[in-house]
């Protein structure tokens, strides 16, 4: 947690070094969902894991000039089943640059990131052990005006993330992870 921290303190720390002079905030607070998560197990006689994951998060976007922005966003997910005793948590965390088309209700917007994905391995309600991989995000959305400074979100990306093995085979097989990510959310600028 101190690791998340650190980086969203440095990050938007040096953000403040190249912003324009009117720039505005934005915090995010969203429903995501992975469409396909998948863990090849490498046990023959376990089938590959694919399922979606769903969760939730939060984000803070500082614009730099009148079309890029900065931003940073974090989701955690309930969690993908690997066996009757066996969960896998994945916390994703994001940090890139935004281009956006303003208009006058609707914004719409590009999105391409870097970060990475801490996956948590439970048995049996005990923590196994976590697990660090590289995360890549592309994609884009709209925010809607709904009222004074408020907007709904509606974004569509790509998602590539590293996923570890499988912690019960010797030299299991770990591999990329590529799916459609679906966010939904509030925007609050100011």
């Amino acid at each position: 947690m101190k690791r998340f921290l650190m980086i969203a303190v440095v990050w938007l720390g040096s953000a403040g070094f190249c912003l324009a002079q009117d720039s505005t905030g934005e915090l995010i607070g969203f429903y995501q969902r992975v469409m396909t998560f998948k863990v090849n197990t490498g046990i023959s006689t376990s089938p590959d894991i694919s399922q979606s994951l769903n969760g939730g998060g939060f984000g803070y976007s500082q614009t730099i000039s009148d079309k890029w922005s900065l931003y940073f966003q974090m989701g955690f997910f309930g969690g993908a089943k690997l066996a009757d005793f066996y969960n896998i948590k994945p916390i994703l965390e994001f940090q890139g640059m935004q281009y956006y088309k303003r208009g006058s209700k609707i914004d719409f917007y590009g999105k391409a990131g870097l970060g990475f994905a801490r996956y948590v391995i439970q048995a049996g309600g005990a923590d196994l052990g976590v697990a660090y991989k590289m995360a890549f995000q592309y994609g884009g959305g709209t925010e809607i005006f709904l009222k004074n400074g408020l907007y709904l979100l509606v974004e569509g990306t790509g998602l590539t993330m590293g996923v570890p093995a499988d912690t019960f085979v010797i030299n299991p097989p770990a591999g990329w992870n590529t799916s459609f990510m679906l966010t939904t959310g509030i925007a609050v600028r100011f």
